[in-house]
């Protein structure tokens, strides 16, 4: 017998104890943060730039309560560059990251209205390992980091 429910490859990032996973389409590529650029021009909200696909991808590090840090945290050892249907745009440092398949995608549950947030990235949560998933993806993280800049500058 096949099912007909349908699955979402995933991966999970983990900041700071915080874990927010991405559509795996979405990742365009992982790298150690050891390969970034740290030489930034004054007043960037960017960590660092590194390159992959040939391509310069800015780095933006959040904290666990989704605040732009102005560095890396030395518990962030990887860059998950993020690509919005090839538009490459960002990279988001984190501590580990993991491959993962949500067999059921009616497990994924939408935030109900007083939790949500318009600026929020999170767009909806599941279960794993007894801990709460928060779900995302390229175009709602990049507007959220994109709010924060203009609101904090």
């Amino acid at each position: 017998m096949t099912s007909n429910v349908s699955s979402i490859q995933l991966a999970i990032l983990d900041i700071g104890g915080i874990r927010i996973s991405f559509p795996r389409n979405d990742i365009a590529g992982i790298c150690l943060t050891t390969d970034m650029q740290t030489e930034l021009p004054a007043n960037n909200r960017e960590v660092a730039w590194v390159e992959n696909e040939n391509y310069q991808w800015p780095v933006f590090s959040i904290s666990k309560d989704f605040t732009i840090l102005p560095r890396s945290s030395d518990k962030h050892r990887f860059c998950v560059c993020l690509d919005r249907k090839q538009d490459k745009t960002f990279g988001l440092t984190c501590d580990a990251v993991e491959a993962f398949e949500l067999k059921d995608n009616s497990a994924a549950l939408t935030l109900p209205d007083c939790m949500s947030n318009p600026i929020s990235p999170i767009l909806h949560v599941f279960m794993h390992n007894q801990g709460l998933i928060f779900m995302s993806n390229a175009n709602a993280m990049r507007d959220f980091l994109l709010t924060l800049e203009t609101v904090y500058g």
